[in-house]
């Protein structure tokens, strides 16, 4: 038979953390339904019968539902899905006309005329209720190629640099995840929603997120996710607790803006040339700074608990009073069960599955943290 092992301390916050990170996975539903819409978006840029259909286009999702750490929205956000429309050998035209090519392509359409909206390099389709869906118009960069694209950009009125899949697959590197990025002219999105294992950095990344969404509340000096996912995946060192990555990982960030003269600077680790910092003013930077320190603050005192009502109250106010009390109230659930049928027990090393009898110890039926 198999048990979980739980040691005292470390892990059974990450088990907390796991349960909260599971909450923040979009619905069945929800995942079901932004997948109909890239898919049925997808179908229209690429029609065979489509103005688009001779320039080889390529459709590929990109940003935290490929990374898969996307956060399910409060109330008052909305979640996104980012799709990449690649004509791969527009490079010769002027970035603009490029830009509205696919703005007409949607346009055409009785369901996305009237949701489109036109954005800096995107073109956004508002859906009724929390969800949007942003279209980002690139052909292949000539010079540097491979993965290597350039992204029309209307206020500047040229060309801009990006690499979504070398992004993706450096985040997959640091994560150990696979998302399969197979050379196909649509590409599906990686599976989500409840249920959905996840590796400790998306976890982590999931956990900045919340915070920061928490925190800002929808304020437009919140920072850029694509930023703290980027500083997110470049202090990973493999760590196999999320407490202990999250805790690392806002040491690190304190470090490194005590030790910045100025506004840090954060660029595309696959494409130098993408500074993702690039809106940052001063008050932005110094609320992200003030975020930055006062959430590593805040999850210093969420470890330091003892009891499971504090450890409640801690992350009600850290993470929001629903998801908290969702978590806490899954974890629990989750070891009543294991303690009745005689699996739970303690090991020596990180939360794990193994069989009882080797160095493992049963856990009688008591309650945990400290009560």
């Amino acid at each position: 038979m198999a048990t979980l092992l739980v040691t005292p301390g470390i892990d059974q916050f990450d088990g907390l953390l796991e349960e909260l990170c599971s909450n923040l996975q979009l619905t069945e539903s929800q995942f079901k339904d932004a997948e109909a819409k890239y898919t049925a978006v997808g179908n229209w840029l690429g029609a065979e019968n489509g103005p688009l259909a001779g320039l080889g286009l390529e459709v590929y999702p990109q940003g935290s539902m490929l990374l898969r750490t996307t956060v399910k929205p409060r109330s008052q956000d909305e979640y996104d899905l980012d799709l990449v429309c690649l004509l791969p050998s527009c490079y010769g035209y002027d970035p603009l006309s490029v830009y509205e090519a696919v703005a007409e392509r949607l346009n055409n359409n009785a369901t996305y005329k009237n949701i489109l909206e036109r954005k800096k390099r995107c073109i956004r389709l508002n859906y009724a209720g929390s969800f949007h869906l942003d279209v980002l118009p690139a052909c292949s960069n000539p010079v540097t190629g491979g993965t290597f694209i350039l992204v029309p950009d209307c206020e500047l009125k040229d060309w801009t640099p990006s690499n979504p899949k070398g992004f993706g697959k450096w985040f997959e590197d640091k994560s150990s995840v696979r998302v399969h990025l197979a050379e196909k002219r649509f590409k599906p999105l990686p599976v989500q929603g409840p249920g959905t294992r996840t590796l400790p950095l998306q976890r982590v990344v999931q956990l900045i997120k919340r915070r920061r969404d928490v925190v800002f509340n929808g304020d437009g000096d919140a920072p850029r996710s694509v930023v703290l996912t980027t500083l997110a995946a470049g202090h990973y060192s493999g760590e196999d607790s999320c407490c202990t990555a999250l805790q690392n990982l806002l040491d690190a960030l304190c470090r490194d803006i005590a030790n910045c003269q100025g506004i840090m600077e954060v660029r595309n680790p696959t494409n130098r040339e993408e500074v993702f910092s690039e809106a940052w003013t001063w008050q932005s930077y110094s609320a992200f700074r003030e975020f930055i320190f006062n959430f590593r603050e805040e999850f210093r005192q969420l470890r330091a608990q003892v009891g499971l009502d504090k450890i409640t109250k801690q992350m009600e106010d850290v993470f929001g009073e629903e998801l908290a009390r969702k978590a806490v109230l899954s974890y629990t659930n989750r070891l009543s069960a294991l303690r009745e049928t005689g699996r739970l027990g303690f090991g020596r090393s990180a939360v794990a599955l193994a069989a009882i009898g080797a160095g493992v110890t049963p856990i009688p039926r008591t309650t945990f943290f400290g009560q």
